[in-house]
């Protein structure tokens, strides 16, 4: 009985796990953000109400093409309240009657709405008719289930064009039918059951038949929802699944069972430990074991490739080192400790740097992603913009600001702070030296000036006596 107490051990150390698979949330399969642009949808549906037949079926026809960004934003207003059945009906059957013999109902019907007139029960036909063909086109659970709450709605007035929805969509749709099974309206549940034999897919075991990674995902998570008992011992054979979608999908799923999924966990369990466990496991201690066994497998070589690495690091081998983690992230893109390898680029990338500057920014940029919201992050940020700085001044250009927002956030990097005070210090040089060279040359221009005002200066013109007069001569 040690190897399962050690595997429970090493739960605790297992670096490959986000956490607990209890707390593992559903895995979405679409956007269900509130913030999507219901402008342009809202736009549409006005349009719906234009007296020009051609705007009508223009705003139809972008309805039926709603993005996947906008397409909540379409589902509200499709399941909001509308016109009653009876009206719809009837303008529904028109419509049909007036469409060619052999025309199919999905492709034709919703022109033939929007044509034959504007009133409350057109445009609420037309925008359900609109939103179906948007939700078939999404292609994933989200527009199944719109299909699916429709094909109810108004008194099931479009039960089969929802169903011929469904049938086109195929495994797509499986998540959304497995997700009513439970539902309160027993006329749901039976037209879904009957929707999910009609694809093969009845059966817990048949309807993780599909081939689509996400619709697989979309298919366990169900089973989470459902609590399906038939289906407990199907998710543990997904709980170490290769793709992590469908692993995750699964361990979350299985989780939601509680102690009723406990028997199909034991012997997942001691089927694949060999060991036998005790009756006081809860269901809970179980299913982190065996991830905890999962993943201990699963991740053995790429815990090899980490150890190779940091072996190879630290024997001064840097080359190997980033190759080795370039192979580990190929096969665990998300590894736990990945910050950890950060390190041995940041190293190999000033290595390169006095020789090759390109290939020294690749491994930093490389090192910034591994340790994006760490205290390294700061650092490789800074060793960049060193970097840049040295560029700049090769290009005769002295810009200290990169430095100065780097050393705001990595205060200690040295090679930051050293580069600065070398700049601050050319800088007061160059300063000091036109200081002087402007001295010098305001004294030369003042000499300059002086010698030209003195030199220049004309002397007086010397003045001669003036003779006297002949009759002051005569008289003497």
């Amino acid at each position: 009985m040690q190897k399962p107490r050690l595997l429970v051990a090493l739960f605790c150390a297992s670096t490959a796990l986000a956490g607990p698979a209890s707390a593992a949330p559903p895995v979405p399969s679409s956007s269900t953000s509130t913030a999507v642009p219901t402008a342009e949808v809202d736009g549409a549906i006005a349009k719906l109400a234009d007296p020009t037949p051609s705007v009508r079926i223009g705003a139809a026809q972008a309805l039926s093409t709603t993005a996947p960004e906008a397409f909540p934003a379409l589902e509200a207003r499709v399941l909001e309240p509308g016109s009653g059945p009876g009206p719809m009906w009837l303008v529904l059957d028109k419509a049909k009657k007036s469409l060619p013999p052999g025309s199919p109902d999905d492709a034709d019907v919703l022109i033939a709405v929007v044509t034959a007139g504007n009133t409350p029960a057109h445009r609420a036909l037309a925008l359900v008719l609109a939103g179906m063909k948007a939700a078939e086109k999404q292609g994933n659970v989200a527009g199944a289930r719109l299909l699916v709450r429709v094909a109810v709605a108004h008194k099931g007035m479009l039960k089969s064009t929802a169903t011929a929805g469904l049938k086109r969509m195929g495994d797509h749709a499986v998540a959304a039918l497995l997700e009513v099974r439970n539902d309160a309206d027993k006329d749901l549940r039976g037209w879904a059951n009957k929707t999910l034999d009609g694809l093969g897919k009845f059966l817990p075991s048949d309807a993780v038949q599909v081939k689509d990674p996400q619709a697989l995902a979309d298919v366990l998570t169900a089973f989470g929802k459902t609590k399906d008992p038939d289906a407990a011992r199907v998710l543990t054979s997904y709980l170490n699944a290769d793709r992590a979608p469908v692993r995750d999908a699964a361990r979350w799923a299985i989780a939601q069972y509680g102690n009723d999924g406990r028997l199909a966990l034991k012997e997942a369990y001691e089927a694949f430990t060999s060991e036998k466990v005790g009756d006081d496991w809860s269901a809970k201690r179980l299913l982190d074991a065996l991830v905890v066994a999962h993943d201990k497998v699963r991740l053995a070589d790429v815990f090899k490739l980490f150890d190779e690495g940091k072996a190879h690091r630290d024997a001064g081998r840097l080359e190997e080192a980033v190759a080795s983690y370039d192979a580990l992230l190929a096969r665990a893109p998300l590894f736990e400790r990945r910050a950890e390898l950060a390190g041995a680029y940041v190293d190999l990338a000033r290595k390169k740097e006095p020789t090759d500057r390109p290939a020294a920014r690749a491994h930093y940029a490389k090192a910034a992603r591994l340790a994006a919201g760490t205290p390294l992050g700061a650092t490789i940020d800074a060793d960049v913009a060193y970097l840049d700085t040295l560029d700049l001044l090769d290009r005769g250009v002295a810009d200290p600001s990169l430095l100065q927002r780097a050393l705001a956030s990595a205060p200690d990097h040295a090679r930051c702070r050293e580069l600065l005070a070398r700049m601050d210090a050319d800088s007061r040089r160059a300063d000091d030296r036109l200081r002087r060279y402007a001295l010098a040359g305001g004294a030369g221009l003042l000499a300059a000036i002086l010698a030209l005002l003195f030199v220049g200066k004309k002397s007086p013109p010397k003045t001669t006596p003036k003779a006297p007069p002949a009759h002051h001569a005569r008289t003497a």
